[in-house]
């Protein structure tokens, strides 16, 4: 019982699954419309929900909880690809830029490429 036990742990303990957060999505692609900014990505194997964080400027970050347009950043969470913006949250003429993050069970990727949009 006691081998048994310690190859199980030794293989992650035999559950199948991973172990660690999720890779950062990739092939982000973000197209201003009319009165609109759409943003899509792959999806990331062992993702259970996204993350996107935005800014008027360029260098986003991710910001720990809620929005914080204080330093520049509002984070939305649960965000399914494609994700669109529409006005009222978005000012025309304006350049949003953008970063996705992907969640599991284990913690969030690392964030994708920044990309930008203006509607």
């Amino acid at each position: 019982v006691i081998i048994l036990f310690i190859t199980l742990s030794a293989c992650g303990g035999g559950s199948g699954g991973t172990s660690s957060a999720p890779d950062a999505p990739t092939n982000v692609v973000s197209v201003g419309g009319s009165g609109t900014v759409t943003t899509s990505w792959d999806d990331v194997d062992g993702a259970t929900s996204y993350n996107m964080y935005m800014s008027t400027m360029p260098g986003v970050t991710p910001v720990e909880t809620g929005s914080d347009m204080s330093m520049g950043t509002m984070k939305y969470e649960n965000v399914t690809s494609p994700y669109t913006h529409e006005m009222g949250v978005l000012t025309a003429g304006t350049t949003y830029y953008c970063i996705f993050t992907a969640l599991n069970a284990y913690g969030e990727s690392a964030a994708s490429e920044e990309v930008s949009a203006v509607p």
